[in-house]
């Protein structure tokens, strides 16, 4: 499967973060292939499987292909009535799937969360402290 993530602007933090998120999906998943580009019409025209593009990217009256999918990845409020060219949606939590829900669009939840380096941590002093238990009636 191809997937392809696009974005008019390849500074924004949020489309570092999803990319660098789908990435370690495809390193896991090797039957996935995703592709990362800067929006211009003539992706449209490539081969993928699926279409993500992130809110923003203004791709106008888009000419569907009957075998892929569209979806718009983490939608902002400017997007609230422009789902038309839209498959699905992948929203970032609950608060947004609620708040699109107008569209009637499958949406799935990818929760926002950096990639944190888990260390082992080495307690040197332990600290003794009461601990008090309030039993409610």
């Amino acid at each position: 499967m191809k997937i392809i993530l696009t974005c008019k602007n390849l500074d924004s933090p949020s489309y570092i973060f999803y990319k660098e998120s789908l990435r370690k999906i495809s390193e896991k998943k090797k039957s996935i292939k995703f592709y990362f580009k800067k929006f211009s019409p003539k992706i449209l025209s490539d081969n993928f499987d699926i279409f993500l593009f992130m809110s923003g990217t203004s791709i106008g009256n888009l000419e569907k292909k009957s075998n892929c999918k569209y979806g718009i990845v983490d939608p902002r409020a400017a997007n609230y009535d422009n789902f038309k060219n839209f498959d699905f949606i992948i929203a970032n939590g609950l608060e947004e799937k609620h708040f699109f829900s107008h569209s009637n669009l499958p949406t799935l939840i990818y929760p926002v969360y950096p990639s944190i380096k888990n260390i082992k941590k080495k307690i040197t002093k332990k600290l003794s402290f009461p601990i008090m238990v309030i039993k409610i009636i």
